[in-house]
């Protein structure tokens, strides 16, 4: 195990076509020597889900972002071009109902790549093109706009936004300079999005070093007081206690084919892009999302290749899956997962797009095999 604690806390253009649930159960029989040499991990399909035409007419253009309900079964999936807007489905894939149209007015949006569901299943959109962000009312169909803190120099990036104690936590990125001790990533915002607190800090691999990758990626477990980070650019992830806001521990564990560049980028100008390119196929990893369950914490996280770029297919991309344990936080290993990752559920699933033809949905859980 690698990890560094800071106090004793441990006791010891394509449509959407095919989703999978993933819930992760690990089995391994290793001991401390043996690291996690003979992990196994099973993906065991629970229901194939098909998405009716009225749910496949608004995801000609899937943005592999996916936000589930906290209380019912229920999947939000943005797409980001031709209709913009966030289509609503059940696990049976069955449609709900479909928000947002492009353009300036009340009800309007121009991005939807950065979603939510509140605890009424109200879809929220932080439309960062218009600096707004949008919460559309379930039960009546109404609209309220609230300020999204760009004229004031940071983001807003969690894209899969979550409410914790009908409060929302969400991570933010200070774009106008490099991350330092005192650059707060982490925002506690009440109903309406006024800040309540702010608190974290950036991983101390990024301090004083501005990238385009920097962007703070966090996971809530509510029922635990625990908070997780990452960042786009590293695979190192801090323990931070919901309710007294201490870091707990660090860590610094760099899953096997995760590509770490000690290269940082500034920005990407129009004549960069093949450099760009080269770099994250050839030099670096990209974090995706941090998710947990009762067992595990995992970090999701992507290589990109020469045919994503060519295809411009999600699934062209490799995606991997970092395992470890929430006892003691020891990394136990990592698996590469067919298809992308999108999001998690309530019940602490994986939502991993995997197919992209024809418009369907799988339920699929991850389990202990206990063969060996």
């Amino acid at each position: 195990m690698i990890i560094k604690l800071e106090k004793n806390y441990f006791a010891m253009g394509h449509s959407i076509k095919l989703i999978t649930l993933i819930s992760v159960f690990l089995f391994s029989s290793c001991t401390n020597n043996q690291q996690a040499e003979h992990r196994l991990f099973d993906i065991e399909v629970i229901k194939n889900i098909e998405l009716d035409d009225q749910a496949s007419q608004y995801l000609y253009s899937l943005y592999p972002i996916a936000s589930a309900s906290v209380n019912d079964e229920i999947i939000a999936l943005p797409n980001y071009r031709n209709p913009v807007g966030v289509t609503l489905i059940d696990y049976e894939g069955n449609y709900i109902s479909h928000v947002g149209s492009e353009g300036r007015g009340p009800e309007e949006i121009q991005s939807a790549r950065y979603i939510g569901l509140d605890y009424n299943n109200n879809v929220v959109i932080n439309d960062k093109a218009s600096a707004l962000i949008k919460k559309y009312d379930s039960s009546d169909g109404t609209v309220q706009a609230f300020r999204n803190y760009t004229e004031d120099g940071f983001d807003l990036t969690s894209r899969d936004m979550k409410q914790c104690d009908n409060q929302w936590i969400l991570s933010i990125n200070h774009h106008e300079y490099a991350p330092s001790d005192t650059s707060s990533m982490i925002g506690i915002l009440d109903d309406e999005f006024r800040f309540l607190e702010m608190f974290g800090s950036f991983d101390p691999y990024l301090l004083e070093k501005k990238t385009i990758l920097q962007d703070p990626i966090l996971s809530v477990d509510c029922e635990n007081r625990e908070l997780y980070t990452t960042h786009v650019k590293v695979p190192f992830i801090q323990i931070y206690d919901l309710d007294d806001h201490s870091k707990a521990g660090r860590i610094e564990q760099v899953p096997a084919s995760f590509k770490l560049s000690y290269r940082f980028i500034d920005m990407i100008e129009a004549g960069e892009q093949m450099d760009y390119r080269r770099f994250l196929i050839e030099e670096q990893s990209v974090s995706l999302m941090l998710s947990q369950n009762d067992q595990f914490l995992m970090l999701l996280f992507r290589n990109d290749t020469e045919e994503f770029y060519e295809t411009r297919n999600f699934l062209d991309r490799e995606h991997f899956i970092a395992v470890y344990s929430l006892d003691d936080y020891s990394y136990l290993g990592e698996e590469r997962i067919d298809g992308a990752p999108l999001g998690t559920t309530k019940e602490g699933f994986l939502i991993n797009l995997v197919n992209d033809d024809p418009l369907q949905l799988e339920l699929i859980d991850v389990v202990q095999n206990f063969s060996e």
